[in-house]
């Protein structure tokens, strides 16, 4: 897997492909470490939970012409291997650091997140705290941050369910320079 980071956490099949389109391929490392050998392989719907209800989005594959194994391009506003989007577990991860309960109407408002998911999240946020905490970064930092903070010194998305390290590539347009 491959995430791009950008400091747009738009979710929709029109931003993700737009971000794909600014990307040029040659320049995006495979895991084996060869550069410009990266084409288009295939392509694979995965859905995210929206306050509109699930969206599809068609997720780009890409083949290594060296190793051939293949990647897929994630936007850094989806978390991989869960439906939910960042932002709504960023809300999630906020609500539950001020010790605030659970009410219905919360998750009326962040339909991606259901009761049954709290006990799990609060195990996954357990540990991220503890990272964060290990690496000083700060929850009150805009998401951009969060986000960047999470890619660059953890390889992976915040509240990855699986530490599996992704490649990084940055968008040229992206706020890329967050962490200088």
């Amino acid at each position: 897997m491959i995430s791009f980071y950008t400091d747009n956490f738009n979710i929709s099949q029109k931003f993700y492909s737009d971000s794909i389109l600014s990307l040029d391929f040659n320049r995006i490392e495979c895991s084996c470490h060869s550069v410009n050998c990266l084409s288009i392989h295939a392509y694979y719907y995965r859905f995210v939970k929206t306050p509109v209800g699930k969206i599809p989005i068609r997720i780009l594959r890409l083949r290594c012409s060296h190793c051939g194994r293949t990647h897929a391009l994630i936007s850094a506003s989806f978390i991989p291997y869960t439906q939910r989007s960042f932002i709504d577990t960023i809300k999630v991860f906020l609500h539950v650091q001020n010790h605030e309960f659970f009410f219905m109407d919360f998750f009326h408002h962040i339909p991606s997140i259901s009761p049954a998911d709290i006990p799990h999240l609060k195990f996954v946020f357990a540990r991220w705290c503890s990272l964060f905490h290990n690496h000083e970064i700060m929850f009150s930092n805009p998401p951009n941050l969060i986000s960047a903070h999470c890619l660059f010194y953890f390889h992976c998305n915040f509240s990855q369910l699986r530490f599996r390290s992704t490649d990084i590539f940055y968008l040229p347009h992206s706020f890329s320079t967050c962490l200088i």
